[in-house]
């Protein structure tokens, strides 16, 4: 179950711990990146970038609602969509992998080598489900024109030069 509701008291939660930009971003890739390691070792005076599936979750998104039944797997992440919509609005900054049809602003696709060991060490994935995500937002990238990095720094210190 997910309501449309503006958040507000949720953002004003992540205000007091992240850093609100005048431009919001967006970064995707897909799960075993880094992107959660990455955001637990910003120093708190440097706080900018927030994992989607912590805040989604507060939003009240529940991407694996009823997942198996008819057409919820799209209505789920198409929620996701609005929420990366909304909280680029509210000048947060985004890493994630949780979307149905979202265009970020730079997505991350590790080297496969890198990716694997990642993966590894993560027993709660589905490899091939990572793999199909991982082909998805290659081809996103190709398809919309959306910067490709290797790396989830890279992707932030580009997005730190054309935003601020």
């Amino acid at each position: 179950m997910f309501k449309y509701c503006d958040g507000s008291d949720v953002y004003s939660k992540y205000s007091k711990e992240y850093t609100r930009h005048s431009r919001g971003a967006v970064i995707l890739a897909p799960p075993a990146s880094g992107k959660t390691t990455y955001i637990r070792a910003q120093t708190p005076d440097s706080k900018n970038w927030i994992d989607s599936d912590d805040l989604f979750a507060d939003l009240g998104a529940k991407w694996h609602y009823q997942e198996r039944i008819g057409d919820n797997v799209r209505l789920n992440y198409t929620r996701c969509d609005y929420l990366h919509s909304q909280s680029k609005c509210y000048g947060f900054r985004i890493l994630g992998c949780l979307f149905y049809d979202y265009t970020p602003d730079v997505i991350v696709v590790l080297p496969i080598e890198t990716h694997q060991k990642y993966l590894s060490t993560r027993p709660d994935l589905n490899y091939n489900v990572v793999m199909e995500v991982r082909k998805a937002l290659i081809n996103k990238s190709k398809h919309e024109d959306i910067p490709l990095f290797d790396n989830i720094k890279d992707a932030v210190d580009y997005i730190s030069v054309v935003l601020d």
